[in-house]
């Protein structure tokens, strides 16, 4: 393969990378036109409900486009939505082929579009710079895929593995750069989850500090057990939904339905939540990326489920000590090593004084 077509397909993803935060639960998307030899027309997807990163780039291109070639990570769609499908856009324009990066998951548009560009007579190559493109969208490649979010868990823990003192303090374990980044994190995500021990004890605001857009709050919390009073359930920064049982008694929810907080109940077996069940909810919500920061037990519980993508874990140069002391995953966790969850990829890294370890499950 020609490295130009690498290039161009290169600055399509950067183009894609725009709609951080802003486009899900649409995926990232970056178009590139270029006729002889030279760009006419890019655009991306910048903001959910706005035009297409296709429709940007024929804005620009217009005419231009015309004999063209068109790179673009990831298949234009064949149906309509908020917008027009883009498939039958561009092969009205006279493009003579398309580099596509990668299939669309959605059975609305897989395979669709690609079939109308054959059949329009245009020249289709398929795979250029996939992996990149899949990494890209992966969260939108999860919720299509699995019916589900895209889980991401983090945790901040010192050097011996405590995420608070046995007093239940854990301000602040990270540094104020590992915290920065988690503040983006939780804006290019639709929604953020924790428990309801680390509601009560941090009395956290969940939301981005300005980094973007505050995303949902749910607070697992299946007997009701925290406090009515909390900034998520006070502050009116962003949507909040308690995650209880079916069999919490009315007077007790009526304290968070006064508060114009949603409850959204499930039964329990065994005590606990089918997370699974929990999780195919939440994707009805238009939830494609949930990030995760509760303490040991809430991590178990999606860790056991089998129902964590990827993961943050923040080491910070600190001893806590003590038994009791808060571990990042508690639980009964598993019998023997063999049964052991195992990260399949890595990257470690450092952040302020703090070290990043980043798997994918």
């Amino acid at each position: 393969m020609d490295l130009k077509h690498t290039v161009y397909m290169q600055r399509a993803l950067t183009l894609a990378a725009r709609g951080k935060g802003r486009v899900s639960p649409n995926p990232l998307v970056g178009c590139v036109i270029v006729n002889k030899g030279k760009i006419v027309g890019e655009g991306a997807h910048e903001y959910f409900g706005g035009p297409h990163a296709e429709v940007m780039a024929l804005r620009k291109a217009w005419k231009k486009a015309r004999g063209g070639t068109v790179y673009i990570n990831l298949e234009p769609c064949s149906h309509w939505g908020k917008t027009p499908p883009c498939a039958p856009t561009l092969i009205q324009t006279g493009i003579k082929q398309i580099f596509i990066a990668s299939k669309d998951p959605n059975p609305l548009t897989s395979g669709k579009g690609i079939k109308a560009f054959k059949a329009a007579g245009i020249r289709v190559h398929i795979g250029l710079e996939r992996d990149a493109a899949a990494y890209l969208n992966r969260t939108f490649f999860t919720w299509m895929r699995k019916e589900r979010p895209h889980v991401t868990l983090k945790m901040a823990m010192t050097l011996d593995g405590k995420i608070a003192s046995s007093q239940g303090d854990s301000k602040w374990i990270s540094s104020p750069k590992s915290r920065r980044l988690v503040h983006r994190l939780r804006a290019e995500s639709d929604a953020v989850l924790i428990g309801a021990t680390t509601a009560n004890q941090d009395n956290p605001h969940l939301t981005s500090h300005g980094q973007g857009r505050n995303p949902i709050r749910f607070i697992l919390d299946p007997h009701l057990r925290t406090s009515p009073a909390l900034n998520v359930y006070n502050d009116n920064r962003a949507r909040t939904v308690i995650l209880a049982s079916t069999r919490v008694p009315e007077k007790r929810a009526a304290l968070f339905l006064n508060k114009a907080v949603q409850l959204l109940r499930f039964n329990l077996k065994n005590g606990a939540f089918n997370i699974n069940e929990v999780l195919k909810n939440i994707a009805e919500m238009d939830v494609s990326q949930l990030f995760i920061e509760g303490g040991g037990e809430t991590a178990w519980s999606f860790l056991h489920a089998k129902a964590v993508d990827e993961a943050y874990f923040f080491i910070a140069p600190l001893i806590i000590g003590g038994r009791d002391s808060r571990s990042p995953v508690e639980g009964p966790g598993v019998a023997s090593i063999k049964q052991a969850l195992r990260i399949k990829s890595m990257s470690v890294g450092r952040i302020g004084q703090d070290i990043l370890i980043k798997g994918s499950f």
